[in-house]
Protein backbone atom coordinates (compact mmCIF):
# COMPACT_ATOMS: atom_id res chain seq x y z
CA UNK A 1 0.00 0.00 0.00
CA UNK A 2 1.65 3.25 -0.60
CA UNK A 3 0.82 6.99 0.88
CA UNK A 4 -1.73 8.01 -1.08
CA UNK A 5 -4.06 4.84 -0.47
CA UNK A 6 -3.29 4.83 2.76
CA UNK A 7 -4.69 8.89 3.24
CA UNK A 8 -7.53 7.73 0.77
CA UNK A 9 -8.80 5.29 3.98
CA UNK A 10 -7.88 7.64 6.96
CA UNK A 11 -10.23 10.30 5.92
CA UNK A 12 -13.07 7.51 5.17
CA UNK A 13 -15.60 9.20 6.94
CA UNK A 14 -13.51 12.44 8.16
CA UNK A 15 -15.88 15.01 9.10
CA UNK A 16 -14.26 18.07 8.74
CA UNK A 17 -16.72 20.60 11.14
CA UNK A 18 -16.83 20.92 14.79
CA UNK A 19 -15.82 18.87 17.75
CA UNK A 20 -14.47 14.89 17.31
CA UNK A 21 -16.88 12.57 19.37
CA UNK A 22 -15.30 9.51 20.22
CA UNK A 23 -14.85 6.22 22.85
CA UNK A 24 -13.37 6.55 26.02
CA UNK A 25 -10.63 4.81 24.30
CA UNK A 26 -10.07 6.93 22.53
CA UNK A 27 -10.05 9.98 24.18
CA UNK A 28 -7.33 8.33 27.10
CA UNK A 29 -5.68 8.29 23.92
CA UNK A 30 -5.74 11.76 22.50
CA UNK A 31 -5.07 12.43 26.21
CA UNK A 32 -1.67 10.51 26.88
CA UNK A 33 -0.59 11.55 22.81
CA UNK A 34 -1.34 14.95 24.54
CA UNK A 35 0.65 14.12 27.75
CA UNK A 36 3.90 12.97 25.86
CA UNK A 37 3.91 16.01 23.18
CA UNK A 38 3.35 18.40 25.79
CA UNK A 39 6.99 19.45 26.55
CA UNK A 40 7.71 19.95 22.61
CA UNK A 41 4.29 21.90 21.83
CA UNK A 42 4.46 24.77 24.29
CA UNK A 43 0.73 24.98 24.01
CA UNK A 44 -2.37 24.96 26.54
CA UNK A 45 -4.66 22.08 26.89
CA UNK A 46 -7.05 21.76 29.34
CA UNK A 47 -9.06 18.50 30.07
CA UNK A 48 -12.86 18.86 31.53
CA UNK A 49 -15.77 17.23 32.68
CA UNK A 50 -19.15 18.34 31.92
CA UNK A 51 -21.81 16.66 34.67
CA UNK A 52 -25.54 16.62 33.84
CA UNK A 53 -27.21 17.30 37.35
CA UNK A 54 -30.06 18.79 39.15
CA UNK A 55 -30.49 22.74 39.74
CA UNK A 56 -31.61 21.79 43.62
CA UNK A 57 -32.13 18.70 45.82
CA UNK A 58 -34.87 16.94 43.47
CA UNK A 59 -32.31 14.15 41.94
CA UNK A 60 -32.87 13.46 38.24
CA UNK A 61 -34.30 10.48 36.31
CA UNK A 62 -32.83 8.52 33.86
CA UNK A 63 -34.50 9.91 31.18
CA UNK A 64 -33.46 13.37 32.18
CA UNK A 65 -29.92 12.56 32.51
CA UNK A 66 -30.20 11.29 29.46
CA UNK A 67 -31.80 13.95 27.57
CA UNK A 68 -29.30 16.21 28.99
CA UNK A 69 -26.21 14.57 27.83
CA UNK A 70 -28.03 14.12 24.09
CA UNK A 71 -28.44 18.18 24.31
CA UNK A 72 -24.70 18.57 25.75
CA UNK A 73 -23.13 16.41 23.12
CA UNK A 74 -25.14 18.61 20.36
CA UNK A 75 -24.24 21.52 21.73
CA UNK A 76 -20.41 20.82 22.36
CA UNK A 77 -19.65 19.29 19.11
CA UNK A 78 -21.11 21.81 16.98
CA UNK A 79 -19.74 24.70 19.20
CA UNK A 80 -15.99 23.09 19.93
CA UNK A 81 -13.50 24.01 17.42
CA UNK A 82 -12.17 21.55 15.58
CA UNK A 83 -9.58 19.12 17.12
CA UNK A 84 -11.11 19.80 20.89
CA UNK A 85 -12.46 16.10 21.61
CA UNK A 86 -15.51 14.98 23.96
CA UNK A 87 -15.99 11.26 24.99
CA UNK A 88 -18.67 10.53 27.00
CA UNK A 89 -16.91 9.11 30.28
CA UNK A 90 -20.32 7.49 32.20
CA UNK A 91 -24.35 8.11 32.70
CA UNK A 92 -23.48 11.42 33.85
CA UNK A 93 -20.55 12.85 32.49
CA UNK A 94 -18.42 14.12 29.77
CA UNK A 95 -14.81 13.97 29.32
CA UNK A 96 -13.35 17.10 27.10
CA UNK A 97 -10.06 18.07 25.73
CA UNK A 98 -9.47 21.72 24.79
CA UNK A 99 -6.70 22.90 22.72
CA UNK A 100 -4.75 25.99 22.47
CA UNK A 101 -6.52 28.00 24.70
CA UNK A 102 -6.01 30.40 27.15
CA UNK A 103 -7.67 31.30 30.22
CA UNK A 104 -9.81 34.08 28.82
CA UNK A 105 -10.90 31.76 25.98
CA UNK A 106 -12.20 29.21 28.31
CA UNK A 107 -14.11 31.16 30.21
CA UNK A 108 -15.80 32.57 27.20
CA UNK A 109 -16.31 29.09 25.91
CA UNK A 110 -17.80 27.70 29.04
CA UNK A 111 -20.10 30.69 29.22
CA UNK A 112 -21.63 29.80 25.83
CA UNK A 113 -21.59 26.25 26.40
CA UNK A 114 -23.94 26.49 29.62
CA UNK A 115 -25.90 29.22 28.37
CA UNK A 116 -27.13 27.45 24.90
CA UNK A 117 -27.05 24.26 26.73
CA UNK A 118 -29.81 25.80 28.94
CA UNK A 119 -31.71 27.83 26.74
CA UNK A 120 -32.18 24.23 24.84
CA UNK A 121 -33.13 22.43 27.87
CA UNK A 122 -35.76 25.40 28.46
CA UNK A 123 -37.16 25.48 32.06
CA UNK A 124 -36.08 22.24 33.19
CA UNK A 125 -34.71 21.19 36.71
CA UNK A 126 -31.25 20.19 34.52
CA UNK A 127 -28.54 22.01 34.04
CA UNK A 128 -24.25 21.46 33.36
CA UNK A 129 -21.54 21.83 35.47
CA UNK A 130 -18.28 21.90 33.70
CA UNK A 131 -14.70 21.88 35.74
CA UNK A 132 -11.19 22.14 33.62
CA UNK A 133 -7.36 21.77 34.76
CA UNK A 134 -4.42 21.94 33.00
CA UNK A 135 -3.00 18.59 31.13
Amino acid sequence: MNTGMLGKMLNEGYEDRGATICDKGRFKLAHNVEKKNKERRHRKVFLGTATIDSKGLISLSDNEIKDGMKVFIDIASTNLRKGDVISKWNEEQLALLLYSLDEKNLDTITQRLEQNFHKKMGDRKTTIRLKYHLV
